[in-house]
């Protein structure tokens, strides 16, 4: 078994997930210290950030809670996966399939419940818009 020891020094296994170990402190902490843009950028921007204009947006556009949440934790995986860029990364069929499964168990983990196709799709809409600002 492999696993990374978290900010708030659990073992988790990426491959193998125990929900009971997601911290929102671990998630909140990784994705503060996370560049965007895989550090090309004109200045530090964290994913950390990126999430919360994501969570704002969807609260200006009146969304539901479980939208806004999905918002703010939409780069969960990153914080026990790193990121990969999108041009490899569409390329990584086990990396996506991976990474599908461990932001939907942070997601079912801290909404309570899986997001439904609309709410998804209402997520990676604004994150698209986002990625471009």
């Amino acid at each position: 078994m492999s696993f990374i020891t978290t900010y708030t020094k659990k073992y988790f296994d990426p491959l193998n997930v125990d929900e009971s170990l997601l911290d929102i402190k671990d998630i909140a902490h990784a994705l503060s210290l996370i560049c965007r843009g895989n550090g090309h950028v004109q200045y530090f921007y964290s994913v950390a950030q990126h999430s919360l204009a994501c969570a704002k947006e969807a609260k200006a556009r009146g969304y539901s809670k479980e939208v806004i949440l999905g918002c703010l934790l939409h780069d969960g995986s990153e914080v026990y996966l790193s990121d990969v860029t999108r041009p490899i990364k569409k390329e990584l069929t086990y990396y996506l399939e991976v990474e599908d499964v461990l932001q939907n168990v942070i997601w079912k983990h801290f909404i309570q419940r899986d997001l439904t196709k609309e709410e998804t799709k209402l997520v990676f809409e604004i994150e698209f818009n986002k990625r471009r600002n």
